[in-house]
């Protein structure tokens, strides 16, 4: 089992920090010197526009090159091509997680559906160029589609394109561990170990918080956990949540009792749920003292480096 957290857009953290990947380095350090990084770390990379349906779209300052943006409502502040977006933001921010021991979940961090539209076909012209570059990264984890909405398609629907994700990170790294997604932004992944699609090193995600954690979610999630190995790529709570603290510590069992890993989102002060409470990043919310203790308890067990 992995425990850790997840990084915010790694384009913004290298951009707002004079183009630099010490954006992505220091922040890790920090996270580190919190007690919030435990043994693994998901970076997020964004395409031109992170669609969102039903929110806001997200547009990062440096996005990977794929997608339709940008539009007047997102805008990108600078460009990279993808082998140099790889080379000096990507592969660099890899090498220095790797430089730590730590294992590192790379998302392509889409939120849209992937039964309509171009965003499965980007995710798929993503990780052809990305699949490779790290297939002898040993402690690389690949998490294909960030959230696929769909939520009023069966998995039936998604599976084939599920698969052609598979198929194509299968073609360029032939061992990396693959974290499933499944429909309506990953709650479905009972659905998923029910009917899997074709593949070895395969795991299944979920995405919990307080909104979504009903009945039905955490009956799929029970349904995976008995079936597959689960890796929780997001979940966190706010101090608006109702009973948040106790919420979160119920969370704890479920996620200890099933055998799942795990990934906290997110380690920043300004984006939510946030861990820290200011802009230094060295006062942690309610959310990210439990983390941190979490981490500590299981510093030393039940993962293998």
């Amino acid at each position: 089992m992995l425990r850790g957290s997840s990084l915010i857009d790694i384009g913004a953290l290298y951009a707002y920090n004079g183009n630099s990947v010490s954006g992505i380095s220091g922040r890790m350090d920090k996270v580190a010197a919190a007690g919030v990084q435990g043994h693994v770390v998901r970076l997020p990379v964004y395409p031109k526009i992170n669609y969102n349906p039903g929110g806001s779209p997200a547009c990062s300052p440096l996005s990977y090159p794929v997608g339709s943006g940008p539009s007047a409502a997102c805008t990108p502040t600078a460009s990279l091509s993808g082998p140099d977006y790889v080379s000096k933001v990507l592969k660099p921010a890899v090498d220095y997680a790797t430089s730590k021991n730590l294992y590192v979940i790379v998302d392509f961090h889409q939120i849209d559906s992937i039964a309509t539209g171009n965003s499965a076909a980007d995710a798929n012209t993503f990780w052809s160029a990305v699949a490779p570059v790290f297939a002898s990264y040993g402690n690389v984890l690949y998490e294909p589609f960030n959230e696929p909405t769909d939520y009023s398609s069966a998995w039936s629907t998604l599976k084939p394109v599920v698969q052609s994700f598979i198929d194509t990170i299968r073609a360029g790294a032939p061992n990396n561990v693959i974290i499933v997604p499944s429909q309506s932004w990953d709650q479905h992944p009972g659905d998923a170990a029910n009917d899997p699609p074709t593949g070895s090193n395969l795991m299944y995600t979920a995405h919990i918080y307080p909104s979504n954690w009903n009945t039905a979610f955490q009956s799929q999630v029970t349904a995976a956990s008995a079936k597959v190995p689960v890796f929780v790529t997001e979940w966190g709570y706010a101090s608006s949540d109702p009973d948040p603290h106790t919420w979160g510590v119920s969370l704890q069992s479920v996620i200890d009792g099933s055998g799942a890993s795990f990934t906290a989102w997110v380690t920043d002060n300004a984006w939510t749920p946030s861990m820290f409470s200011n802009a230094s990043l060295t006062s942690l919310t309610d959310f990210g003292m439990l983390v941190q203790s979490w981490l500590a308890s299981k510093a030393n067990s039940d993962w293998v480096w």
